[in-house]
């Protein structure tokens, strides 16, 4: 199965702007409540509302729009990277998990960088997702 994310001509005409908001729609609809299973970890990890709006106010390119739309591929295929304490010392976070996947957009091979917030007596909930050029 091909995962990488070609721009369609629809996709074209919009502003980055407008590009953002159908894929952070397109997010919502295919995987808000979802928990999707990360073959390395075993683990199960939650798609939130929280999560998706987090990666909308930080998400600045149109690469990085595109990749939400194979968040699912992503969750389930990264393998972890390293982990961290909350840095706010929150007695209901056990910490950040960080993951890598590869993400073809637009021609141009990506890592993506997952973070994943661990709670205690909640699921492992996706807060993060960004991209990083291969060298």
């Amino acid at each position: 199965m091909d995962d990488s994310i070609l721009e369609t001509d629809h996709e074209k005409g919009l502003s980055d702007r407008e590009l953002k908001k159908a894929c952070f729609i397109y997010a919502r609809e295919n995987f808000q409540g979802r928990f999707f299973n990360n073959a390395y970890s075993g683990r199960g990890i939650l798609v939130s509302r929280d999560g998706l709006d987090e990666w909308y106010s930080k998400t600045k390119s149109r690469d990085q729009s595109l990749s939400i739309k194979r968040l699912d591929t992503l969750l389930e295929s990264a393998r972890q990277i390293n982990r961290s304490k909350d840095n706010y010392g929150r007695p209901y976070v056990e910490g950040f998990v960080y993951f890598v996947a590869p993400c073809m957009v637009n021609g141009t091979d990506y890592s993506a960088i997952i973070t994943v917030r661990q709670t205690k007596g909640n699921p492992d909930k996706f807060y993060h997702c960004y991209l990083r050029t291969k060298k």
